[in-house]
Order: structure tokens, then C-alpha cells, then sequence
């Protein structure tokens, strides 16, 4: 296991690797560089081609149906040697390392959802070597290039789509494709002896590809869907009838859509449905004075959430962190502990931010507002707060235990 350090390159800190890992080499000429991901189902190296005019390694990729992709690039077919971030992320400025052994998960994100490019656009992906700044580059754009889309034309994946349940210990079963209703899949299931069951579905049978509900244990319509990702552990849609009845689920991912449909005679229909965008997230508040509970946030613009607290006790710190979905495995934290206003920048969402949680005293019954904001480009800013002055004692926003 390499051991972690932290480093600062380009204002971005980040949790690096020694040993293993190289951020600051350049590109040797015996060295050979191979990409793959979601787009071929993780299932091949697809060979990168050398651009002299656009000085580096490119490749193309197909968007798929559910308009998310992802990928890493490995050096000369080895294992450990592959080319990542050093998070999961849509950022092509996020820091890379490598060659190495990457750790799961840590993939670049191609996200056409989030502006509207439509399913199979290609994308080419420019691997390159910044000599002046000593790091590596990665970028990524449509393009209507007729060589690179090509490119694309000799790599034809569909990606399939399989359902995990309870009914069968949670084995991972192939959906069947429904005929005239495009990118639709569906399967039939019986209600077992406790008279409920659980599922959530993969694409490509890839935990690490799941698509899932917000919520766990999910059985009201307004929970949206998620995925395709690696964030569905524990998350699933609950069927619920007599013992031996007939549940038909269906599936369908278009465009970057996707719905989740059951149908059973007692229970009729009912169907569930994503929410492009940021907008679609819930962000909660964890903090000392809802006793690490969830309040939720109020959208006060695009991207941008707020919800205020009263101070108790002048003797008291008071500490939070903020939560995506009530899911303690999606926490946006400081780098420190107990950090105090715009001195650590905000990290996350991930599974890191145990005892990691910003800190601040003020006086009894004095108004605080926190805001999130993610439209910030200095990550110092993204969760800060500002003093309002004596209010009456309340908090704002939605409690949940």
C-alpha cells in the first residue's frame, strides 16, 4: 500500500502517493498508451493514437444512452500501470497520477447530462504532456472530426443491463431488451414468503455501475433515481405484495433518462424517474446541534443551498459537515479537522469525511446562516457562514432523523 501525503499543485490540494505514483514525469518515447472504461464495458485496452498536431494521445468515445462514461488510460497494457485522477471527477484540471495501481473508482467522468449533448455523440479524449507547468493533461470534446469518428465507428459496445435482487440471494440477472420500445428492459419476479423484496440494477453486471434510488429501502415515487455509478451499496427499490405474486419491472435508459417502472395486481403501477443536474441532489446538513442528524437545505439559487442554526451556548464549538442524499458515503468535508472559515478547502463528495467537519463558536442566540455553494471555482469558498445576529432560538430547514 503507497503512503499518503498531501501536495498542492495549481492551488488544488489533494491526498497524493509516494513510491508508486508519479505526477511529474514526462512521457517516454518506448511507452505505449491504451484507454479503456464504461465505453467498451471495462472489457478491452483500446490502442491510443499519437497526434503530432495535436500533441498527445487521443481516442474516441461513444456517449452511450445513459449519457455517462468513464474511463482511465494504462500505460503499455499493464495493471499497474495505469493513468487516473486522483478523485473521481468530471474535472479535467483535477491532478493525475500515475503510472500506477489505481485505487477503484478513481475515474475521469464524461457527463453529456449535464449539457445536453445528445447519446452517441463522440467525444474525443486528448492524453498529453504539459512541459511547461511539468504535469499531465487530460481533456475531453465533442467533435465531428471524420478520422476520430471513425475511430469510434470500429468500436461499436452496447451496454447491457441486469437486475440484482433478493429473490435469489442477489445474483446478478440479465434483463431482456422489450421489442419496438428503445433502450426499455424489463423482467418478471415473484414475491417471496416475507412478502417483500428488494432490487436495484447494473449496467454492464458492474457493481461499480449501479443504477438506484436516493434513498434506501426506496418506495415512494418521489425518490429519484441514480446512476449509473458506484454509489448504489445498500440503496434499493422495495416491492412489496402477497406471497407468490407476480411483480413485472421494467427499465428504461434513454437519452439520459432513465425511469423504473413495477407493475403487480394489488399494487398497480408505479414508476420512478431521474432528475438531471445538480439541482436534483438534496443536500443536508450533519452538525453537533441536530445531534448528527440530517437538515435539509433550501435551494436559494442554481447550485447554490442555504439553512441557518441559532447558537445555544457561547461556551459551545460548534461542528457540521454536508451530506448529498442523507448518505454518509457522499460528504463534503474540510481537509482538517474543526477547520475554521475559508482555510481548507471543500473535499468530497466521498466516503473521507469522518471527524473531518468545520468548526465555530459565536454568542447565545445568535443567528448563523451556512450556505453551499457550488458554483465556486476556490473551494475555499464552496461551505462558508456569516453571522446574522440575535434571533429568536429556531432552526431552518427540514429535520430528519
Amino acid at each position: 500500500m503507497p503512503k499518503e501525503t498531501q501536495l498542492e499543485v495549481g492551488g488544488l490540494e489533494a491526498t497524493a502517493y509516494e513510491g508508486l505514483y508519479l505526477t511529474g514525469s514526462g512521457f517516454s518515447p518506448e511507452n505505449l498508451y491504451f484507454i479503456t472504461g464504461t465505453f467498451c464495458g471495462w472489457q478491452s485496452m483500446e490502442r491510443m493514437i499519437y497526434s503530432t498536431e495535436m500533441g498527445g494521445w487521443g481516442y474516441a468515445i461513444t456517449l452511450g444512452e445513459a449519457k455517462v462514461e468513464e474511463f482511465q488510460i494504462v500505460c503499455n497494457m499493464y495493471e499497474d500501470a495505469k493513468v487516473f485522477p486522483v478523485c473521481k471527477t468530471k474535472d479535467p484540471d483535477t491532478l493525475i497520477l500515475g503510472p500506477g495501481t489505481a485505487p477503484q473508482g478513481q475515474n475521469w467522468v464524461i457527463d453529456g447530462r449535464e449539457d445536453g449533448t445528445p447519446q452517441g455523440s463522440v467525444y474525443l479524449v486528448l492524453f498529453s504532456w504539459d512541459a511547461q507547468a511539468k504535469r499531465k493533461r487530460i481533456t475531453w470534446s465533442v467533435t465531428d472530426n471524420p478520422v476520430v469518428l471513425a475511430v469510434a465507428e470500429g468500436l461499436k459496445y452496447k451496454h447491457s443491463y441486469s437486475i440484482v435482487g433478493s429473490w435469489n440471494g442477489y445474483r446478478c440477472i440479465d434483463m431482456q431488451p422489450v421489442p419496438g420500445e428503445p433502450g426499455t428492459y424489463e423482467t418478471f419476479v415473484r414475491i417471496g414468503l416475507e412478502g417483500e423484496e428488494e432490487f436495484q440494477f447494473w449496467r454492464n453486471r458492474h457493481r461499480m455501475q449501479a443504477i438506484y434510488p436516493a434513498m434506501p429501502k426506496a418506495m415512494r415515487t418521489a425518490v429519484p433515481v441514480r446512476g449509473p455509478d458506484d454509489r448504489g451499496e445498500q440503496k434499493n427499490w422495495i416491492v412489496r405484495g402477497p406471497t407468490g405474486e407476480g411483480v413485472r419491472i421494467q427499465l428504461q435508459v434513454w437519452e439520459g433518462d432513465i425511469s423504473v417502472t413495477i407493475s403487480s395486481d394489488t399494487k398497480g403501477t408505479k414508476t420512478w424517474t431521474n432528475q438531471l443536474g445538480e439541482d436534483s441532489r438534496t443536500y443536508f446538513v450533519t452538525a453537533s446541534w441536530n445531534n448528527w442528524g440530517f437538515t435539509q437545505m433550501t435551494q436559494s439559487r442554481k447550485n447554490v443551498y442555504t439553512t441557518k442554526m441559532v447558537v445555544e451556548s457561547a461556551d459551545k464549538l460548534e461542528s457540521f459537515n454536508v451530506v448529498v442524499d442523507r448518505d454518509t458515503h457522499q460528504v463534503i468535508h474540510p481537509e482538517m479537522e474543526y477547520a475554521p472559515l475559508e482555510v481548507s478547502l471543500a473535499q468530497g463528495p466521498d466516503d473521507k469525511g469522518k471527524s473531518l467537519y468545520w468548526a465555530f463558536a459565536a454568542q447565545a442566540g445568535t443567528s448563523v446562516k451556512i450556505t453551499l455553494d457550488l458554483t465556486q471555482t476556490d473551494k475555499r469558498q464552496m461551505v462558508i457562514w456569516e453571522d446574522e445576529g440575535e434571533q429568536t432560538p429556531a432552526l431552518e430547514g427540514h429535520e430528519f432523523e
